[in-house]
């Protein structure tokens, strides 16, 4: 098991299993799941105006690769951040701060997707 301490709570990670214990009564996680296809598919939409992405965690949950695109614009096949299947990315301190939107060769994909935004 691997902590780490971001923001003022801790993020437990372990086989399948993610906890965390919040520090701040304004955090709000968010959680979004998006089936990935074969086209360019919105994951997480980018931060309300006045609001910094201060988390993102991407888990793909699939047997099947996708490839992420973190910059706010389409996603690519075989371009952008490649999420290996059953991969899970953590983003605590260079967090983008655009849309998310990812891609699979064939087939379909569930991403997971959980964000933290502050002001």
């Amino acid at each position: 098991m691997r902590r780490r301490a971001a923001l003022g709570f801790v993020l437990v990670v372990a086989v399948g299993l993610v906890a965390v214990s919040p520090a701040r009564a304004d955090l709000a996680f968010v959680e979004a799941f998006a089936t990935v296809t074969t086209s360019s598919t919105a994951v997480v939409a980018a931060p309300a105006s006045g609001q910094k992405r201060r988390l993102l965690i991407l888990a793909n949950d699939s047997d099947t690769a996708a490839y992420c695109n973190l910059s706010g614009g389409a996603a690519v096949l075989n371009r952008g951040l490649p999420l290996a299947a059953r991969a899970v990315l953590i983003l605590s301190t260079a967090v983008p701060s655009g849309a998310v939107a990812c891609i699979v060769a064939s087939g379909s994909s569930v991403v997971l997707a959980v964000t933290v935004d502050l002001p």
